[in-house]
């Protein structure tokens, strides 16, 4: 009981921050001394594990390279070292607070997206002020995100009343709805395809075979169709409001897809690699030659580029290319790898459904959108390292399970065979 209450007073501590070296969270406060315990306290990483401080020390020590290459101001790259240093200290500290137990990471989790939703209603982390209820962007970043997360608890609440369990199902695709209500596309495609793993994993408990999984993944496409025709139709007939209405029709004309239109900053991030592969361009690497290019890019498509850019960073809003930007290919194998393990976690979850697969979906579809289209953020320091902590837990564990099941299979077939001629001879004598 102690450990779960430091465990959720750690999470909700995320809402504060301080300054001391650049911004620092309560929740990093409150587990860095932890991580130096665990540091000595817990026996060398195996597997997976390892594979992740391998992957991080290599991404730091080419932070390091970088940074000294580029000449980098102390600023800058003091703040991108402590977000690799924070993101390996703070899931030492989860090695020693959650060991092998999901319950406790999923619990973790899901006070973490309660704790964004007060950051969002408070105005913290957010420069313009503005709060959840006030913005769509902000809804998408903080409350809703708290509540999607919340309503994919539902069908693990009602699995052990079966006459509850279509409420359960129901009660996602509800959060999608209000979500699209929102304007907050992303988490409406997120939250509604994640409803569609639950609805298949609630109150089984037997793994799906090839089969049912190949007729999940159509009904997640047919579905993930689906929610981007409702939002075109929703936001082209002004029903969503004329602010969704307007970026709607901005963002689909010219010869650009939404999904572009929704994240210029491939324009440069991607040019900006392609000249720094290696090493890259420095923590908060600065230059305007690329800022200029995005510029050209959206005005070749047909968007208005008058105002004048305020900063020139090169624009990334990617956990994947702006550790490669930055950093060169070190950091863009860190997130590959942990793409692979996402992947990996869902398709486990999918395989071995459980009570709360609904929630490990909705989170691991949201890592993935957030490794390509969303920056690495202060928050992210904490939740990056619970999330790849939970991938990594649930890929053990489905690649646990299906080894075990791989093994008493020929056990069982050996009995079956032992006592098939047995009986053919019980027959004869008979």
């Amino acid at each position: 009981m102690t450990m779960r209450v430091f465990i959720i007073i750690s999470a909700l501590a995320i809402v504060f921050e301080v300054d001391l070296v650049g911004k620092i969270t309560g929740a990093e406060l409150m587990l860095f001394p932890v991580a130096i315990i665990a540091a000595f306290k817990l026996p060398r990483p195996t597997g997976s594990f390892a594979t992740f401080y391998k992957l991080s020390f290599l991404w730091l020590c080419a932070a390091f390279a970088s940074d000294l290459l580029n000449h980098s101001a102390p600023s800058d790259y003091l703040r991108g070292w402590a977000k690799i240093i924070f993101m390996i200290s703070n899931f030492t500290a989860l090695r020693l607070l959650i060991g092998k137990s999901k319950s406790r990471l999923l619990l973790f989790i899901l006070v973490l997206f309660i704790s964004g939703a007060i950051r969002a209603v408070t105005g913290h982390g957010d420069d313009s002020g503005e709060t959840a209820l006030e913005d769509a962007t902000t809804w998408k970043m903080g409350l809703g995100q708290s509540v999607s997360a919340i309503a994919m608890m539902a069908p693990a609440v009602t699995a052990a009343w079966p006459a509850l369990r279509p409420v359960g199902i129901i009660v996602p695709f509800a959060a999608a709805g209000a979500a699209l209500a929102m304007n907050a596309r992303n988490l409406t495609g997120i939250t509604a395809l994640a409803g569609v793993f639950s609805a298949f994993s609630a109150g089984r408990r037997r793994p799906l075979g090839i089969g049912e999984i190949l007729a999940v993944c159509a009904t997640v496409a047919v579905a993930g169709f689906l929610v981007l025709q409702v939002y075109a139709y929703a936001a082209s007939e002004g029903l969503l409001g004329w602010a969704a209405k307007d970026k709607y029709l901005a963002q689909s004309r010219g010869n650009q897809t939404i999904l572009l239109a929704g994240r210029p900053e491939t324009y440069a991030s991607v040019p900006a690699i392609i000249d720094a592969p290696l090493l890259g361009h420095g923590s908060w690497a600065r230059d305007m030659k690329y800022v200029e290019l995005e510029q050209a890019a959206l005005a070749a498509a047909g968007e208005d580029t008058e105002k004048i850019p305020e900063f020139d960073l090169i624009p990334t809003h990617s956990h994947l290319f702006g550790a490669w930007v930055e950093h060169g290919v070190m950091g863009g194998l860190f997130w590959m790898w942990v793409v692979y393990i996402t992947g990996k976690a869902l398709l486990g979850a999918l395989r071995n459904p459980e009570p709360s697969s609904g929630f490990v979906a909705f989170v691991a579809i949201s890592f993935l959108w957030d490794i390509f289209f969303s920056p690495f953020g202060l928050d992210r320091r904490t939740t990056v390292p619970a999330w790849i902590y939970l991938m990594l837990l649930v890929g053990e564990n489905s690649g646990a399970k299906i080894a075990s099941t791989r093994r008493r299979r020929p056990k069982a077939l050996a009995a079956r065979q032992s006592r098939g001629p047995a009986t053919a001879v019980n027959v004869r004598e008979r």
